[in-house]
Order: structure tokens, then C-alpha cells, then sequence
């Protein structure tokens, strides 16, 4: 089965058709590609714009300078979710 995906792209900001079978991603048109998203981003992987890495449940504080355990577990647990970007809301 191979899918067709056609959105902007970065960091190029271009629109562009990608298609994928399998484990691989081409430019190249496979046939019989069924189109599963027709416009908005393409990112290569999941971004998580909202989260409070060491914060282990709501309302926790955020891990400081001398508690960075916490933090490390959840950037690792994200990674491992194939995450690839982490925005923490107070950052600039």
C-alpha cells in the first residue's frame, strides 16, 4: 500500500507531493498512491508544542537545576514517541 501526502514542506516552505510505501518516503509518484492529506505542514516527525518537561502530573512543578531527573525521563519518553521537537511553554 503507498500513500500520497501533498502540503508545504520545511524548511523550504514549498508545496510538494510526497509519497510513501513502507519505511520509505520519494518524490517520485507511486501508482496507485491513496491520498491521505491534501494540503497544511509536512513535518518530518511528531512536534510537541506544548509541554512541561518534569512535570510527572498536573499542576507539579518544573523540574529545576537541581531536580533534572524528572526532566530527563519525560524528554526521553518523548523521544522515544518518536518526537522530535520539544517546545517548553516559558521558553522564548
Amino acid at each position: 500500500m503507498a500513500f500520497h501526502l501533498r502540503g508545504v514542506v520545511l524548511p523550504d516552505d514549498e508545496e510538494r507531493d510526497l509519497y510513501v510505501a513502507g519505511d520509505r518516503i520519494t518524490l517520485a509518484p507511486l501508482a496507485a498512491a491513496e491520498t491521505v492529506v491534501d494540503g497544511g505542514w509536512l513535518v518530518p516527525g511528531l512536534v510537541d508544542v506544548h509541554t512541561h518537561p518534569g512535570a510527572e502530573q498536573p499542576g507539579d512543578p518544573l523540574a529545576t537545576s537541581r531536580t533534572r531527573s524528572p526532566a530527563r525521563r519525560s524528554t526521553a519518553s518523548h523521544s522515544s514517541s518518536l518526537v522530535i521537537r520539544i517546545r517548553e511553554p516559558t521558553a522564548a
